[in-house]
């Protein structure tokens, strides 16, 4: 049961960093696409 509990937490702490970066790299485009026009 243990490693099953770390299991989840592994994935939770995987979708945030997934989620963290994705968010980082839509700011980095916005910003790169609003200093063009």
């Amino acid at each position: 049961m243990k490693y099953a509990n770390m299991h989840i937490v592994f994935i939770g702490i995987f979708c945030m960093l997934k989620l963290n970066i994705g968010i980082f790299v839509y700011k980095e485009l916005k910003t790169e696409i609003s200093n063009e026009f």
